[in-house]
C-alpha cells in the first residue's frame, strides 16, 4: 500500500513527484519559464566570457566521443566561430540560444552565466479518497492530490573566473553544471470498481488511474582550469546523461526544450577582454 505523502530526496540522480499538467508545458513557456541572465558590457580591463550550448545527436563528439564531462580541445577565435556557425546548421543540433551567452568582471572576480528554467512539482500528496457503499464496494474515488511544491532550475550553470597569466595567456577557472529531465515513473496504483458488462460479465472499471509521478533528473558538473590565448574557444563535451530507470512505469519525457531535454550536450566557451 502506498505510503500517503511521499517526500523528494534530491541525490546525484534524482526524484521528485512531479504534475503532468506543468510537464505538459515544457518549453512552450506555460509553467515553465525560462530564466536569462542579463548581458553586461565588458569595461575597460575586464574579461569577457562568451558560452554556446548545444543539445547533439547521440553519436557525437569533439574526436573521440567523450563518456564522461571533460574539456575535448581549444580552437582559435577564427575556428572557433567557424564551428559555431556549422554546428547550428548541423542536423540534429539545437542551440540553446541564438545569441551567446556573456557575462564579463574583473580579474578573479566570480561571474555566472545561466540559460535555465524553473520547474516546478510536487513533493508531497496527499492520499486518495474513496467513497464505498454499504457492502463495501467502491462509487468513486478522487485521485492523490499535491499538497506541497518546489522549484528547481533545469539547464545550464557556468560559474567561472578568470585571469591574466605570465606568456599572455589567460587562465579560466570553469564550473560547469548540466541539468536535464528524463522523464518520470509513475508510484501510483489505479482505483477500480466491480461493474457489469457485455452478456453481464464482471468486470473492473477504472475510477481514476492515481497517477503519482516521480521526475528523474540527470545531472552532469565539470570544475576545471584551462589556460587559453585571448580569443580563445574552449570546447567542452561527454555531458551524456544516465540510462533511465529501466522500470516498466517510466515514461521518457520527448518533448521540452533545449533547457529541459535529456540529451548529449557539448558547449563552446570563449575567453577573452575589452
Amino acid at each position: 500500500m502506498l505510503n500517503p505523502f511521499l517526500r523528494l530526496h534530491p541525490v546525484m540522480m534524482t526524484c521528485g513527484l512531479v504534475c503532468v499538467s506543468l510537464l505538459a508545458s515544457c518549453g512552450t513557456g506555460n509553467g515553465i519559464e525560462p530564466v536569462r541572465m542579463p548581458v553586461a558590457k565588458a569595461a575597460a580591463g575586464e574579461l569577457e566570457v562568451k558560452a554556446y550550448f548545444f543539445t547533439t545527436p547521440e553519436d557525437f563528439g569533439f574526436g573521440a566521443r567523450q563518456q564522461e564531462p571533460g574539456v575535448a580541445g581549444t580552437y582559435s577565435a577564427e575556428a572557433g566561430e567557424a564551428l559555431v556557425k556549422s554546428l547550428a546548421r548541423r542536423r540534429g543540433f539545437e542551440v540553446f540560444e541564438n545569441a551567446p551567452a556573456k557575462s564579463s568582471a574583473r580579474a578573479g572576480k566570480k561571474r555566472e552565466l545561466k540559460v535555465v528554467r524553473e520547474f516546478i512539482y510536487p513533493t508531497e500528496y496527499g492520499p486518495a479518497v474513496v467513497d464505498r457503499d454499504g457492502d463495501g464496494t467502491i462509487q468513486s474515488a478522487t485521485p492523490a492530490t499535491p499538497t506541497a511544491f518546489e522549484t528547481r532550475e533545469l539547464g545550464v550553470v557556468l560559474g567561472y573566473s578568470a585571469k591574466r597569466v605570465a606568456g599572455g595567456k589567460i587562465e579560466i577557472n570553469l564550473d560547469l553544471k548540466r541539468s536535464s529531465f528524463l522523464g518520470f515513473v509513475n508510484y501510483g496504483k489505479p482505483i477500480t470498481s466491480p461493474a457489469k458488462g457485455l452478456f453481464g460479465r464482471k468486470v473492473d472499471v477504472t475510477l481514476t488511474e492515481n497517477r503519482i509521478e516521480m521526475p528523474v533528473f540527470d545531472v552532469k558538473r565539470l570544475q576545471t582550469a584551462v589556460r587559453v590565448s585571448e580569443g580563445d574557444f574552449i570546447a567542452v563535451g561527454g555531458f551524456i546523461p544516465n540510462a533511465p530507470p529501466g522500470k516498466a512505469d517510466f515514461e521518457a519525457w520527448a518533448a521540452g526544450s533545449p533547457e529541459t531535454a535529456g540529451r548529449p550536450f557539448v558547449a563552446l566557451i570563449q575567453v577573452g577582454g575589452k
